[in-house]
């Protein structure tokens, strides 16, 4: 009996192994035709603060802002496919798979435009997720004779203190930090006044954004904190939203896709400013690195 659960947990182990997608698709289309929304009714899909900025801002809402046609997102998802992310402002649906060729399928669907490959699994053991968090010493340590403390020179080399002193330091404000995640910060002391009023994952929605990439906890502290004599930032009354959309383990085209569907969802949740220190040029699949000719504005 032992030996039979035995050879049943690697055969499930094996199978579960095998169910894992390797291969993600760009889907391009052609036309928001067969959407359900109305330009008339714009929130329906946007904010009541996102609306508010437009307004502000002398922003139209126009036909790029209409959510991808979700018949169109069914009949695809229908040929097998799971739906990673969709980008309304440039209309495309980015899916993953095992089998390519069911992307031939897809391609000739009526409101399909082109098919273009992203994302590949080069190895069984490529790493997706982090497994474990860092251990935090959280020791706090002032600069008694600095207001500012450690971001003193940040503050000084962007004048920001004149803008505290004129009374602008990020209230009223929300800014989404769009990164590769923000180790820890969930769980550093000195971080628990920052105001999160939200998280997202953009990679993968199973991970935990505060176990990923380090970066953005940096980031985040440089705008955020506000503990003085330690560490005070540049905004530390802003509400902050955290979106991930980097995945530190490989550099592929879907990062790009992720980041379209992060800037979006900031934008329909009416953010005033975002945060982005991301950048794509040069990827695992050579082939697809951009040129200087490239960085046109509308290639890259």
């Amino acid at each position: 009996m032992r030996i039979f659960a035995m050879a049943l947990l690697a055969f499930v182990s094996i199978t579960v192994a095998a169910q894992k997608d390797t291969l993600k698709f760009r889907v391009s289309l052609t036309d928001k035709a067969a959407t359900t929304y109305s330009l008339s009714k714009p929130q329906e899909f946007l904010s009541a603060k996102a609306l508010a900025r437009r307004a502000r801002q002398q922003l139209s809402v126009d036909s790029t802002d209409l959510p991808v046609c979700a018949r169109y997102v069914e009949a695809i998802r229908k040929q097998g496919v799971r739906i990673v992310v969709t980008g309304k402002w440039d209309n495309f649906v980015t899916v993953s798979c095992n089998d390519s060729s069911r992307m031939a399928r897809i391609s000739r669907l009526p409101f399909v435009r082109s098919v273009e490959k992203v994302w590949q699994q080069l190895t069984r053991t490529n790493k997706d997720k982090a497994l474990k968090r860092d251990s935090i010493t959280d020791k706090v340590v002032r600069v008694d004779s600095l207001y500012y403390g450690k971001s003193y020179r940040q503050i000084q080399m962007s004048k920001a203190d004149k803008l505290h002193e004129a009374g602008f330091r990020g209230k009223g404000m929300t800014i989404a930090v769009i990164d590769a995640g923000f180790h820890n910060a969930d769980r550093i002391k000195a971080m628990q006044n920052i105001h999160i009023v939200g998280v997202k994952d953009f990679v993968n929605s199973s991970c935990d954004i505060y176990a990923e990439s380090s970066h953005g906890m940096k980031v985040l502290s440089c705008m955020g904190m506000n503990q003085p004599y330690v560490m005070v930032g540049t905004a530390p009354e802003a509400d902050y939203w955290l979106l991930r959309s980097e995945d530190e383990y490989s550099e592929n085209l879907v990062e790009q896709d992720y980041w379209a569907a992060a800037i979006e969802f900031a934008d329909s949740v009416g953010v005033d400013l975002v945060n982005t220190s991301l950048g794509y040029y040069a990827f695992d699949d050579q082939s697809k690195n951009y040129e200087y000719r490239n960085l046109n504005g509308q290639y890259a």
